[in-house]
């Protein structure tokens, strides 16, 4: 229980160091849905659930079931708080069966105090929200451990609930599970068909309702056109369009496994490689697919992002900085640690250059374990280098920890219409001001977030690129311009920065005016 409670403490630390946030990022996306799940009368004729997505997560409909009886800020934030309790202690667990070492393991939690970019995938080591992403990932942290054990059972069964809650955090991995069956079971058919019929039946119901939906697609292997959306809203599936800072976010990680892998057990380098070489071949198969065949098909699965695995497990052995006693070496590793812990990127690469160029001259011996005290101080110097770095950004707490969502004109606007117009009453609102579902339960002819999940359907797609076109300088609208956008969209509420529409102005704030047509 020991190590539960200082987990729990170091949990508590991380929201501190970085923050809470609510009505953000996906949660444009997903709270609707989770709204609709409990009052389905909510956004009738919305784009945004015209497409598959919104039946592909249980998540929706267990928070949306809490919401009954509970205010969704607080079921988020208390969410929050226990899914990364659960997200640490895997981490936990992760490092200690890889390095072997429970001080060691300890100190695996402190680079993720601070979330880090996974390739150019457009996530992140974790969210500073709540989500069903947040839930996914921890699943897929405890199917890697189960892997590592070779409780072969145990990983299908915790993938198959993983694609439950999200999918795209469990599918890029998947094919780890059979490879790993068929390397190291002492009893390949037998573990591969009950992992199999084990994984199978868990998902039977999932598959059903993910068939029902993506079957009213229609689909062609070839779509140049879909293809072109999704590159235009989703760039990051595509790794020809990644920017440097992508790649060497996804450099790092290699970088880190590969200068650890001979620190580690002999058996657990060989799994670590494995990890890799299954991780690197989806990545590529993705690229395949994608890119050089054109199948836009392929990415509604997301696999690039089969790069996670390593971003973890690499972050999860850096501890071994700190292992040497040779007093250059244990400086630069500690420099090096906390550089990498605080995201101070520059000042890491050129201390961790300094730390392997040494490794070639200076004795390289290494201690067992790290003291509880050194332990300490390790982090609480991390802690206090954070706050010394970013005082300013305690100056806001309220802005730093969203609980409550602290209100603002966008916000208030969206209250107003919740509370003055009809349920069928829709929104015309400049397509990059996002989230105006959340807080108005009103919807909208669409916005830019909504493009999120062009993946899933074609005719989505087409439909979601036409409104954003249709909205291209949107702050220069005259009422001749949002007249024949009526007539095309038959919206009832105009959102607009602009006091020179002539329309019946119904509400207006500091920035936003409310028009009724």
């Amino acid at each position: 229980m020991r190590h539960y409670f200082f987990i729990f403490c170091l949990s508590l630390l991380a929201i501190l160091i970085h923050g809470y946030q609510f009505a953000v990022s996906d949660q444009e996306i997903f709270i609707p849905y989770i709204l609709k799940s409990v009052d389905n009368s909510l956004f009738p004729q919305d784009l945004l659930f015209q497409q598959p997505s919104t039946n592909l997560s249980i998540f929706y409909s267990i928070i949306g079931f809490f919401t009954r009886f509970c205010n969704i800020q607080i079921i988020f934030f208390l969410g929050y708080l226990f899914f990364q309790f659960l997200f640490f202690c895997g981490i936990y667990r992760l490092a200690k069966i890889i390095i072997d070492n429970e001080n060691l393991a300890y100190l695996s939690i402190v680079p993720f105090l601070l979330p880090k970019f996974i390739g150019g995938t457009a996530t992140s080591t974790f969210e500073l929200f709540f989500g069903y992403r947040l839930i996914g990932i921890i699943f897929l942290i405890y199917y890697l451990i189960a892997l590592l054990e070779n409780k072969f059972l145990r990983s299908a069964t915790i993938a198959a609930l993983g694609i439950w809650v999200h999918p795209l955090s469990i599918i890029p991995s998947l094919l780890i599970l059979p490879i790993f069956i068929i390397a190291k079971s002492k009893n390949v058919l037998k573990d591969f068909f009950c992992a199999m019929i084990i994984f199978g039946v868990i998902l039977i119901p999932f598959i059903f309702v993910a068939q029902h939906s993506l079957l009213s697609q229609t689909w062609y292997i070839k779509d140049e056109l879909w293809l072109s959306i999704i590159k235009f809203r989703n760039d990051y599936l595509f790794i020809s369009t990644w920017e440097s800072r992508g790649w060497l976010a996804f450099g790092l990680y290699l970088s880190l496994s590969f200068l650890f892998l001979p620190k580690l057990e002999g058996k657990v380098k060989k799994t670590i490689l494995l990890f890799i070489i299954i991780s690197l071949s989806v990545f590529i198969f993705n690229y395949l697919i994608l890119e050089v065949f054109r199948i836009p098909l392929i990415a509604q699965f997301q696999l690039v992002r089969s790069i996670t695995p390593i971003a973890y497990v690499s972050l999860a052995i850096t501890p071994l900085f700190l292992i040497y006693k040779n007093l250059l070496l244990k400086t630069l590793g500690i420099i090096a640690f906390g550089a990498l812990s605080l995201n101070l990127f520059s000042v890491f690469l050129f201390t961790t250059a300094f730390f392997i160029l040494s490794l070639i001259f200076v004795e390289k011996k290494t201690r067992g374990t790290i003291p509880a005290k050194e332990i300490a101080l390790i982090i609480g110097s991390i802690y206090i280098l954070h706050l010394l770095l970013n005082f300013n950004s305690f100056r806001n707490f309220q802005q730093k920890i969203q609980f409550p969502k602290q209100t603002n004109d966008w916000m208030d606007l969206q209250l107003w219409a919740r509370n003055h117009t009809d349920k069928t009453a829709t929104f015309l609102v400049p397509s990059n001001q996002t989230g105006f579902r959340i807080f108005s339960q009103r919807p909208i002819i669409g916005d830019i977030k909504d493009g999120a999940v062009v993946i899933y359907s074609p005719s989505f797609a087409r439909q979601w690129f036409m409104v954003i076109k249709d909205l291209n300088n949107y702050d220069n609208f005259n009422e001749k311009d949002i007249l024949k956008l009526k007539e095309k969209y038959n919206f009832h509420y105009v959102v607009s920065r602009s006091e020179n529409l002539f329309f019946k102005l119904k509400y207006e704030n500091n920035s936003f005016r409310v028009y009724e047509i």
